[in-house]
């Protein structure tokens, strides 16, 4: 959480990130948990809400989609059934995607939430959250979108 805050000269971006997934791989040899750099990405994406910066933003929301669905997969590989694990990564994406929906650009989410294994109501419901309402409502009708199967 305290990374976030120091200024770029103490802890500059991309030595903070690859620091925090070296420490919780090495913490956790059999498991892989994108926690810590979600948390780190989190706070970087409010001081970017704050000073209204879209780009960085865009970015970031981009980024924490990817490990969002990244950490989804994973327990859906390691647990091999639908359990709580499942359910949980659905909805931290969902809450995500559902606090964040002014800060992200719609086309770049649903590019990735199509290029996952994400349902098409998935699809659909973020679509329809951004204002998307065309690719909403083909995705919910089971039409091939242009942006999400």
């Amino acid at each position: 959480k305290y990374w976030a805050q120091c200024p770029p000269q103490l802890a500059p971006f991309s030595d903070t990130a690859l620091r925090l997934v070296e420490n919780d791989n090495n913490k956790n040899k059999n498991a892989s948990s994108s926690s810590p750099l979600i948390a780190y990405l989190s706070d970087k994406m409010r001081g970017a809400k704050l000073a209204d910066d879209k780009v960085l933003s865009t970015m970031l929301g981009a980024w924490l989609t990817e490990l969002h669905l990244y950490d989804r997969e994973h327990n859906n590989n390691s647990s091999n059934s639908h359990s709580s694990g499942n359910s949980n990564g659905i909805s931290n994406l969902q809450a995500f995607l559902a606090n964040h929906v002014s800060q992200l650009d719609a086309k770049t989410i649903l590019r990735i939430l199509s290029s996952h294994d994400v349902s098409a109501a998935e699809c659909a419901d973020y679509a329809a959250a951004s204002g998307d309402l065309g690719t909403a409502v083909q995705t919910a009708l089971g039409k091939r979108a242009p942006s999400c199967n």
